[in-house]
């Protein structure tokens, strides 16, 4: 199941309030980065991460992940399915890919941290659940090459 722009801009809009607030930020400079990211001019009002489109949502995330802010995955969520594992047909290949290398004894953590450290080496996106389709797929074939590898005796 694919998500929608405006899924995607509500988890945008989430991930921008947890680095809020884990970049401590005032609520005057985290406006003043907001209205940054707006391309439409903004004069004389008071500005919210409502008003960016998907584009400008993903180039604040970008702009607080340079001033520190790091994108953590909870495993000790309740509702894990919604939470870590993206549900559309990219991510379910890309999670199957990295069992069947843990089922090889290709690589030894199977946790989705180690899996969202392979994806951030391999496409510079944090966990796969964030990716494009063109990265995803690019990230498909570098597991695909893996697991197709052969080991020299």
């Amino acid at each position: 199941m694919k998500m929608t722009v405006k899924q995607k801009e509500a988890k945008l809009i989430t991930l921008l309030h947890v680095a809020k607030t884990q970049l401590m930020m005032s609520d005057d400079e985290y406006r003043e980065l907001i209205a940054s990211c707006l391309k439409k001019n903004t004069e004389n009002k008071k500005v919210s991460s409502k008003d960016l489109n998907l584009e400008e949502l993903k180039l604040a995330l970008k702009k607080m992940k340079a001033q520190g802010f790091v994108v953590t995955i909870k495993s000790n969520s309740k509702n894990i399915k919604e939470s870590i594992y993206a549900d559309d047909g990219q991510s379910r290949m890309i999670r199957g890919l990295w069992l069947d290398l843990y089922e090889q004894g290709l690589i030894k953590d199977v946790s989705e941290s180690a899996l969202a450290r392979f994806t951030k080496k391999i496409t510079g996106t944090d966990h796969y659940a964030f990716l494009n389709t063109e990265n995803a797929s690019l990230l498909i074939e570098c597991l695909k090459k893996w697991l197709n590898r052969k080991v020299l005796p």
